[in-house]
């Protein structure tokens, strides 16, 4: 009841219990019983030490359990809640499975993305090469030799060479 759950040494029990109960329920099957050895032992090492009682309903005396239903006890205070420790658990697990596939969907798709455009980037950088190339030949080209008008709207090479000049005086 209330006044037995409010006791100290309860209260006590209940708090290591809740420290333990996750590590519990995670553990191999194996592996628990080591659980309720661990508590109750450091219950009965506690100065005074911690006893695990009853209250004889005819006589009202407290007296101890033994060893076999206190250990059993603390397995089932191990075990509740334990369904939704592991949902708990399953939904975190989903979860980050969920954020890893969508990581991964994503650093994919950036990738796809870089592999698009990289092409673009690399004809844009043939083009301005190639560009830059045929402006470099145009100025070596002999002053004296004409660009025909209908084969280009700049007309010569002096009026494309003063036209260039004219650009990179208003963009200085």
């Amino acid at each position: 009841g209330k006044i037995v759950n409010s006791h100290p040494g309860n209260v006590h029990f209940r708090s290591i219990v809740n420290r333990l109960k996750f590590e519990y329920v995670m553990s191999r099957k194996s592996d628990k019983k080591v659980f309720a050895n661990v508590i109750v032992e450091s219950i009965q090492d506690l100065s005074p030490p911690g006893r695990f009682l009853k209250q004889d309903k005819e006589t009202g005396q407290w007296y101890d359990i033994g060893e076999k239903l206190t250990l059993a006890k603390t397995r089932q205070a191990l075990r509740e809640g334990a369904p939704d420790i592991e949902k708990w658990v399953e939904k975190k697990k989903k979860e980050q499975l969920q954020q890893q596939q969508q990581q991964q969907q994503e650093s994919k798709e950036k990738q796809q993305q870089v592999e698009q455009y990289e092409p673009v980037h690399e004809q844009l950088q043939r083009r301005k090469q190639s560009n830059m190339t045929m402006f470099h030949m145009l100025e070596k080209d002999d002053c004296s030799k004409s660009i025909h008008s209908n084969h280009s709207p700049f007309g010569t090479l002096k009026s494309l060479k003063t036209k260039r000049n004219s650009f990179n005086a208003n963009v200085a």
